[in-house]
């Protein structure tokens, strides 16, 4: 009698998580590690499709091993192309932070839901960056590789796909080398930039090639407001009057150094 009143009780208690209103169901895995919010789709029917609608994707090494395992690229891998191969929704932020080497597989992973993409950050090493369509596209955040100028300019040719792009988050990383864009693409930067108004520099090393990456977005970004820079080590008099000598296309750009 005891054992038929429990499994009852469980019943009922399934019943009550498997009606839950939809907006509710929606809450609930918007707050949940992505693989755990996968994992719901084990509870019921009604929950079976219910995380392919989370429009915020976020991964990093961690959430793609089990207890007990060791961190690795294939894992994070996996789970990344796992998700967006389910997933029917459109996707309005992708995240995905790992120290590990570097995957083209995750890079390829951008394009699949890119028209409705509307905030990227991508820290940690990688080899290629696919923007196919990202015409919704407002702020990006990427790791360069700030002594190699052909990495940083293969990072802003990605941006040629998002005319509305509004900030860019650059992240100091050794980064493996990219593929070089076109020579013409230097003709073109002034549509790309065309709203651009903010621009952070993270773990900024007062190398050559910064530098010239901030006099490029001073000149090329027309409405530009703001360029943030955070530094390795304190500013000297120097550097800093250097950096506001730069000339500016825009009358309202003012930099930052934090």
């Amino acid at each position: 009698m005891a054992s038929g009143f429990n499994r009852q009780e469980k019943r009922n208690t399934l019943d009550r998580i498997s009606n839950l209103p939809l907006e509710v169901t929606a809450e609930i895995l918007k707050h949940l590690p992505i693989k755990e919010a996968v994992g719901t789709s084990r509870l019921s029917r009604h929950w079976r499709y219910q995380w392919t609608a989370i429009q915020e994707l976020k991964f990093n090494d961690y959430t793609a091993i089990g207890q007990g395992q060791t961190i690795t690229n294939t894992n994070l891998t996996n789970l990344v192309n796992s998700v967006l191969l389910l997933h029917h929704h459109p996707v309005t932020r992708f995240e995905v932070y790992t120290i590990k080497a570097p995957s083209s597989d995750v890079d390829r992973c951008l394009s699949i839901f890119a028209p409705d993409l509307e905030h990227c950050h991508i820290e940690g090493p990688y080899q290629n960056i696919k923007f196919v369509h990202t015409p919704k596209l407002k702020k990006a955040c990427l790791s360069f590789n700030s002594e190699d100028m052909n990495n940083i300019l293969a990072d802003l040719w990605q941006f040629r796909n998002s005319p509305f792009l509004k900030e860019i988050n650059v992240h100091a990383w050794q980064c493996p080398p990219r593929l070089v864009p076109p020579e013409h693409f230097w003709k073109k930067t002034d549509a790309v930039f065309q709203h651009l108004q903010k621009v952070n520099f993270v773990q900024f090393r007062e190398g050559q090639n910064e530098l010239q990456l901030i006099e490029f977005f001073l000149h090329k970004a027309t409405i530009l407001q703001t360029i943030n820079i955070t530094r390795m080590q304190p500013a000297h008099f120097n550097e800093w009057k250097k950096l506001l000598q730069f000339p500016r296309t825009s009358p309202e750009a003012r930099i930052n150094i934090i």
